[in-house]
């Protein structure tokens, strides 16, 4: 009974913050950070970003600071926290602890000197309904996460890359990866540029992956999303799928059919699909 009543107790107690509007946000050491937009030197290898919504920006700029600049906040409270301590910058959205009728839309640019942009060893972004754009970096291991926002990186490149949306798009443009997770629940997964290896699964998103190398390994799942792969005319690769409704179409290759696997050349790279309604099409790029 006791247990029964702690249960109905705490959520009526939060009730009037959900009402009124709060956000919460538990970080360590809160005095060591500067408030509000801002710029700061020195080393940096690895970003750590959290945001609540509007949208996040990180490109390079021709100075030597880091600069940041969030919209215009009038409250206090509800002003940016950033700190650079041993090469990691770190940021969340507003002061530490419950923060009551601050829920805002805020808007973040971050402008990393280029110097450095090159050699930032890994990148963590924990966004909830905020938009992610990356430009011109390169990161050695990275981790994109935001539950509604898109998420987009041009000019980049990336060793090592996991990306997660639900309802938002992700967006890959002249970009070069070795290696890739990209998972969504409704949004589309485009890429282009130079891909070496991917594992995707979307439900109702469609996938569409142009890559001017032969990948060496593509594992993709769908529900309803249609997957369209464009290669390299010289690729070749086993491609092995499970379609339930749809169909696989094979544009440009010459190949074996045999049953759900089609061998093109040696077959060394690796490609498997697995779709209920969608359509897979692989075609090969023109030269």
């Amino acid at each position: 009974m006791l247990k029964r009543l702690i249960s109905f107790i705490i959520p009526c107690a939060l009730l009037p913050l959900m009402l009124v509007g709060c956000s919460i946000t538990h970080y360590s050491e809160p005095e060591s950070y500067t408030v509000g937009s801002g710029s700061v030197s020195g080393q940096l290898r690895r970003l750590d970003i959290e945001w609540h919504s509007g949208s996040v920006t990180v490109k390079t700029h021709e100075g030597s600071e880091i600069i940041l600049t969030e919209s215009k906040v009038d409250r206090s409270d509800a002003k940016m926290r950033f700190r650079l301590r041993d090469g990691v910058l770190t940021v969340h959205p507003q002061a530490s602890g419950v923060n009551v009728g601050i829920l805002k839309s805020k808007t973040l640019e971050i402008l990393i000197p280029q110097a450095q942009a090159a050699s930032l060893t890994r990148a963590d972004f924990e966004l909830a309904s905020a938009d992610l754009k990356l430009e011109h970096l390169h990161f050695s291991t990275a981790k994109l996460s935001t539950a509604s926002g898109n998420i987009k990186a041009t000019d980049c490149s990336f060793d090592s890359l996991e990306a997660t949306t639900a309802s938002g798009n992700f967006t890959l443009q002249d970009c070069t990866v070795s290696s890739c997770e990209a998972d969504t629940a409704s949004g589309d997964i485009s890429f282009r540029g130079s891909l070496r290896e991917i594992e995707f699964d979307t439900a109702s998103g469609d996938v569409s992956i142009t890559t001017d190398i032969t990948p060496t390994s593509i594992e993709g799942d769908t529900a309803s999303g249609n997957i369209v792969l464009n290669l390299p005319a010289e690729s070749e690769f086993e491609c092995e799928y499970d379609v339930a409704s749809g169909d696989a179409n094979f544009n440009g290759f010459i190949g074996s059919h045999k049953k759900d696997r089609f061998v093109c050349g040696s077959g060394k790279n690796r490609y498997e699909f697995d779709t209920a309604s969608g359509d897979i099409t692989v075609n090969a790029n023109e030269t």
